[in-house]
């Protein structure tokens, strides 16, 4: 249900909704816990790369405004000689001033 416009914005910011997200897309939960990210770190730090695109996909489309997700479905992708450009170019949109999300871009460039 959409908050009203005088409501608490539901992104969780303190703002009221229309001095926040109104007129933005659709708000998405972003965070994941602990345990996801760390499982997810796992696997790319294990370099079981099938199974982290998977993995990462699934928390992807579960939480479709984390970036943290999308930049390690295009390490994956990456490390399987798979494009992954495009979940590059989605992930720079929500972690700007990640570096490594950059140097893999121009890596894959």
């Amino acid at each position: 249900m959409k908050p009203g416009r005088s409501d608490p914005c539901s992104c969780g910011s303190g703002k009221k909704y229309k001095n926040c997200c109104m007129g933005k897309p659709e708000y998405y939960p972003t965070k994941q816990s602990s345990i996801e990210r760390g499982q997810l770190a796992a696997l790319a730090a294990a370099k079981r790369f099938a199974e982290l695109e998977s993995r990462a996909r699934s928390m992807a489309a579960q939480y479709p405004n984390s970036g943290f997700a999308r930049k390690l479905l295009a390490e994956s992708l990456y490390m399987q000689v798979k494009d992954a450009l495009h979940v590059l170019r989605k992930a720079m949109e929500f972690l700007p001033n990640d570096a490594d999300v950059f140097t893999n871009l121009g890596g894959v460039s």
